[in-house]
């Protein structure tokens, strides 16, 4: 078997989509399954095709040109038609777009979808549209949170919140804390930052909180007494086990916290995010913030209520500790079969 991944970007560039596309090949590797992904020659370092460890991996590069560049792109998968004549599966994350003339020349492949997140609040109308559209032309979908149902009107096949490596994130488990928050994460609005930071200097004036930041993007520019930014980094877990708390708002980086046994704010600013956070099984192990105000008001609670913590932290390890990458494939697996036949 054959299976062919579509993703706008991936490894090394960090964010959610690379860590579940990356994840979910390698579970698929170590069960003889060959992998290939085409996805953005993002940096003109990468080479425009590799082999690591069994993983094939194709890049393409285009203007970030309206029309222009969506053109190049649908030209330079036709350039790799061999990739989808030799594929049993076509399983594309987001950019279904990116597919559009392949479905004319292959309209029985077994092709399918991930939705991950969204893109932007309030929703614009043509957003709406390419996911229904990808459903449409799509034989299965996942949707990574349920609140994509709600906002998009999609009904998917299947829904999940991703996946972690409980042993990774809980080998080096330690009472003392070193930090007193870490925020983990793309440095844009979508992840709360401003907030985070906000927060962050009103409580550092009154006791000397510290917040670590963690992450890249286009706000790099980030200092202040009591926050230090220490961009991109590799090794998350270790960062994680020392703090005392988590600032993270995005699914992966709070299962990863679940994983880690520490207590995790989530904040928003929207209703779209609000729903994002609170239509979730876990949502009762969240602390939710709607805005600073609100989270230095819970971080100060729990900083006094310990005993607290460690009801939370507990149940919501008991409940992250069912759910692994390979679980996750597992559901990929079951998910591509089921649909195989369907035209």
């Amino acid at each position: 078997m054959k299976v062919l991944f579509i993703s706008k970007y991936y490894y090394p560039h960090i964010g959610g989509v690379e860590r579940h596309v990356h994840e979910i090949s390698e579970q698929l590797i170590n069960k003889n399954i060959k992998v290939s992904i085409i996805t953005e020659k993002y940096n003109a370092e990468l080479h425009d095709r590799t082999n690591n460890n069994g993983l094939e991996i194709i890049r393409i590069s285009y203007p970030k040109i309206k029309f222009l560049g969506l053109i190049v792109i649908w030209l330079k998968m036709l350039c790799h038609i061999k990739e989808f004549i030799s594929a049993d599966v076509v399983h594309i994350h987001d950019v279904f777009i990116w597919f559009l003339p392949l479905k004319l020349i292959f309209p029985f492949k077994p092709v399918f979808i991930t939705f991950h997140g969204y893109e932007d609040y309030p929703l614009k109308q043509k957003y709406l549209i390419i996911r229904h559209i990808s459903k449409k032309l799509s034989r299965g979908n996942i949707c990574i949170g349920r609140f994509i149902e709600k906002w998009y009107k999609i009904k998917s096949d299947l829904i999940t919140y991703g996946a972690v490596n409980v042993e990774l994130f809980n080998k080096n488990k330690s009472d003392k804390f070193v930090y007193d928050s870490i925020f983990i994460g793309r440095i844009d609005k979508h992840t709360g930052i401003d907030t985070y930071i906000k927060a962050a200097e009103i409580l550092g004036k009154k006791s000397g909180f510290s917040l670590i930041v963690i992450g890249d993007g286009v706000n790099k520019k980030i200092s202040g007494k009591n926050i230090i930014f220490l961009g991109s980094i590799n090794n998350v877990e270790d960062y994680l086990s020392k703090a005392r708390f988590i600032f993270v708002s995005r699914y992966l980086s709070i299962l990863e916290a679940f994983a880690s046994k520490k207590l995790v704010f989530s904040v928003y600013d929207n209703p779209l995010k609000e729903d994002y956070l609170r239509m979730t099984p876990f949502s009762k192990w969240l602390i939710i913030c709607k805005n600073s105000e609100d989270l230095v008001l819970k971080v100060n609670y729990y900083l006094n209520n310990p005993s607290a913590v460690d009801n939370i932290v507990n149940e919501a390890f008991d409940w992250v500790s069912k759910y692994s990458w390979t679980l996750l494939t597992e559901q990929y697996l079951r998910l591509w079969d089921s649909k195989k036949f369907k035209t």
